[in-house]
């Protein structure tokens, strides 16, 4: 193994490597280079979303790869797999999650990867995984030395127009509105796989006023 858990020596780390979008840059290996690279493909769906998603990493090894595409983490940026217990660990923090970060969630996995942890409290709360979800990115990851697949739920809910500028006022009462929505009124509009009330803190008001603008109306501006 070579310091820092890189795949080749440090004196290979010569390839500049684009990582969040652009926003910053890394010296690293060409397989490294490869991988990253693979995952940035993913970002522009992230990117639209006025709240991140979760990534999820069953790998337990790739705690750097939700920085890399601007994602968000559960809890801890790096629920460590291969250690006695690693996986209730794991399945604590999913467990913490609220109802609209669980649904949200994208998952990092490698079904062939030493020490990966199980997706079953993912199940256990009702997430179809993997059925449920679209494999962006299939790659190899050279550290683990493994496949690693990137999956999004096939329901993640509609992207903010890049025009659209919300003001916070706006957002509150967009709160206001999702949280008297029926249950079946968040269902058609979430596409949720199973109708439920949503309030503000289950869901992303902002994304509900780029996908449906009509079910509310702004309060003037001064």
């Amino acid at each position: 193994m070579h310091p820092y858990r890189v795949s080749t020596s440090l004196d290979e780390q010569t390839e500049r490597t684009r990582i969040r979008g652009g926003r910053s840059y890394l010296l690293t290996d060409p397989v490294t280079r490869t991988f990253l690279d693979a995952l940035a493909t993913a970002s522009d769906e992230v990117v639209p979303f006025a709240a991140r998603p979760i990534l999820i990493d069953l790998t337990g090894r790739h705690p750097f790869i939700a920085y890399h595409l601007g994602m968000g983490v559960p809890i801890s940026p790096w629920p460590l797999s291969g250690s006695d217990g690693s996986q209730r660990y794991l399945d604590h923090v999913i467990g913490q999650l609220s109802a609209g970060e669980l649904q949200t969630a994208w998952v990092l996995d490698g079904a062939t990867c030493r020490g990966r942890m199980a997706p079953s409290e993912l199940v256990r709360l009702g997430q179809r995984f993997p059925d449920g979800y679209e494999e962006l990115v299939l790659t190899h990851s050279p550290y683990m030395d493994c496949a690693v697949s990137l999956y999004r739920p096939k329901w993640a809910p509609p992207p903010v127009a890049s025009d659209q500028r919300v003001s916070s006022e706006e957002v509150r009462l967009a709160c206001r509105t999702l949280a008297s929505w029926d249950a079946q009124s968040v269902h058609i509009f979430q596409g949720c796989a199973r109708a439920q009330p949503l309030g503000c803190d289950d869901a992303n008001p902002v994304a509900v006023l780029a996908a449906e603008p009509r079910r509310f109306t702004p309060r003037a501006r001064h």
